[in-house]
């Protein structure tokens, strides 16, 4: 076994030390221990070619090969010592080489030594699958799968199959949502009108006493509002009433007892607009919730007074004062 290595590096065996296409490594022969000889490229710049064909892998040489490096020919029969051909046997090989469709004698050997490195690889190839294969049957006759294994098996892939129709769903109802928020944000809603009672539901319906006592709502705010009158003692929200901005609204028959106001402010009316915790009905814009301040803001009709009239608006050195409170606290 020997290796012939040729390139520009005077280490080489056969160098070519003043050729610009050669590389520093170019290519090298192979020389195995029956004599047959094959040569490689060694990711050259401009290449290594048998017979003036480009080589990309192991190509077995013959004696009559020739070996070009870049632009150097490349004396590889001298160098292994490689018997001359007689003249009478030169000839034949002369006229092939001067008839332009030599290329297909001269890359017999090349093809050659494709074939052999080509079946090499697929009998490889069908050596691996064959042990494999066999090594898989050795297996399951060693450890065969039991039912408890299968069952197992066909539960986790039914588990799987099943979180994946559930994420699909999920993303379906998401976007369904998603659009279902969309429309409603563009739809427009009539506009309620002064002493409308959007909450009843959650209140209950407006409770009237036999009475003359009133409370005079003034919105003075830039929004509309919802204004619930609240029994300071058993805290039951006994009126909701929606009053524009800019409008005064009475509310009238007030039982006797002692109160104080809570209102929802905003614009942009929606019935389905969700608030708070799962309420619904509210402002889509610009909505706060306030409530008037502590115990001195209370208010006592049917003992002392019959009539309160209150600004929702901050009116200077004004009776009463207010505080910011939260959706969930003015629905409890």
């Amino acid at each position: 076994m020997r290796i012939i290595k040729i390139g520009k590096e005077k280490s080489n065996d056969i160098c070519f030390e003043n050729d610009p296409t050669v590389s520093r490594n170019h290519c090298q022969i192979f020389v195995d221990d029956d004599g047959n000889r094959f040569l490689t490229d060694l990711n050259s710049t401009n290449g290594t070619f048998v017979n003036n064909n480009k080589i990309s892998g192991p190509v077995m040489l013959s004696r009559f090969d020739i070996v070009r490096a870049g632009n150097s020919l490349v004396n590889w029969k001298e160098f292994l010592k490689i018997p001359k051909l007689e003249s009478s046997e030169l000839e034949p090989l002369n006229s092939q080489l001067e008839d332009p469709n030599t290329n297909i004698e001269l890359e017999s050997s090349s093809n050659k030594s494709k074939w052999i490195i080509l079946i090499i690889l697929i009998t490889s190839v069908l050596f691996a699958a064959i042990y494999y294969i066999k090594n898989q049957s050795n297996n399951l006759e060693n450890n065969p799968i039991s039912e408890v294994e299968i069952e197992e098996e066909t539960n986790r892939v039914a588990a799987a199959e099943e979180a994946k129709r559930v994420a699909v769903a999920e993303e379906a109802r998401k976007k369904e949502v998603a659009a279902a928020k969309l429309v409603e944000r563009n739809k427009v809603y009539p506009r309620p009108k002064n002493g409308y009672s959007p909450y009843d539901k959650y209140f209950g319906k407006g409770f009237y006493g036999n009475t003359t006592n009133s409370f005079i709502v003034k919105n003075s705010n830039a929004s509309d509002a919802v204004v619930l009158l609240v029994n300071a003692y058993s805290k039951k929200k006994i009126r909701n009433e929606y009053v524009r901005k800019g409008a005064n609204f009475e509310m009238t028959g007030v039982p006797n007892g002692t109160y104080y106001l809570e209102w929802f402010s905003g614009n942009d009316w929606s019935p389905n607009l969700k608030v708070g915790s799962n309420y619904m009905g509210g402002f889509r814009s610009n909505s706060s919730f306030t409530k008037t301040k502590d115990r001195k803001d209370w208010m006592e009709v049917g003992y002392t007074y019959e009539s309160w009239t209150i600004t929702l608006y901050n009116v200077p050195n004004g009776d009463v004062e207010s505080q910011k409170i939260n959706a969930n606290d003015f629905f409890k």
